[in-house]
């Protein structure tokens, strides 16, 4: 997206992003209705939709045909302008949602290749690997953050005035023990009750506790080996250090890596707990 060069130091510093920052520089151009759809080939037909306009295509294959066996009933209407990045997100946002990737490869020819791949359920590749603190990870830091709490959500969707449709979703259990803390969630473009209902059980999931994020440092030499995870798998995390102490599972939500003028590579991985993804 950009290039920005220093005179002094004759470099050039080149900055980038995903694929998914393509498309929220992309409109939804022409009416999709989708009634009954399965939410992945929803998703997919986004893509597809975004693509059939004229040079608006940036070579983005849609060849997987995996279902969810979770159905949707979505209307966009052209005149709308409704973000396509923001339509993927909102989709797959919900109780019962999905994940989303543009992944790169080269295929057999030796070309670099891009497809946008779905998978369901939303809580990534289930593997079998330990980060124990102190033996295959170091602890850089970590943070619990109550920013997101919530136990009342309301979800706003369609309408005008009195006649906007909102639906409330509560955690009980939360507000038995907490004073009330109250979310609100704009969605101008759902009309659907169902859909509305879908959202704020989302929220209420994920904000029924503190999230407590970690950034981890692998040790090069201890199992498991960089390329063995990605980022989304489940990974347990055990240990104690100080304030914290942890035997729970995480999702992998970045992976990093830095290579040493000598040659040797940092991999740094930051963590979330499942709870946040789990619907």
């Amino acid at each position: 997206w950009g290039v920005k060069g220093n005179v002094a130091s004759n470099a050039l510093a080149v900055s980038g992003a995903g694929f998914n920052s393509y498309f929220r520089r992309r409109y939804i151009r022409l009416d999709a209705t989708h009634s009954t759809v399965d939410q992945l080939d929803i998703a997919r037909a986004f893509i597809d939709n975004a693509q059939t306009v004229a040079e608006g295509s940036i070579g983005i294959g849609t060849t997987d045909s995996n279902t969810s066996g979770v159905t949707r009933d979505i209307t966009y209407n052209a005149y709308e302008r409704k973000n396509v990045a923001d339509a993927l997100s909102q989709l797959a946002n919900v109780n019962g949602g999905f994940d989303y990737r543009f992944h790169s490869f080269r295929n057999g020819s030796g070309v670099i290749t891009t497809e946008f791949r779905v998978s369901y359920p939303a809580t990534g590749r289930t593997t079998n690997f330990v980060f124990e603190l102190g033996t295959n990870v170091q602890l850089l830091d970590f943070e619990f953050s109550g920013g997101a709490l919530t136990n009342t959500v309301d979800a706003v969707g369609a309408g005008d005035g009195s006649d906007m449709l909102i639906r409330t979703a509560q955690n009980t259990a939360s507000l038995a023990d907490k004073p009330l803390l109250e979310s609100v969630l704009p969605l101008a473009d759902v009309s659907a009750e169902a859909t509305l209902d879908t959202h704020a059980a989302r929220a209420i999931t994920r904000g029924a506790s503190n999230i407590k994020s970690l950034t981890v440092a692998v040790f090069g030499d201890e199992i498991p080996v960089l390329g063995s995870y990605v980022v989304g798998d489940q990974v347990e995390v055990r240990g104690d250090y100080g304030y914290i102490s942890l035997s729970s599972f995480y999702r992998i939500t970045s992976v990093g890596v830095t290579v040493g003028l000598d040659g040797t590579e940092q991999v740094n991985l930051s963590l979330v707990p499942l709870d946040v993804f789990v619907s």
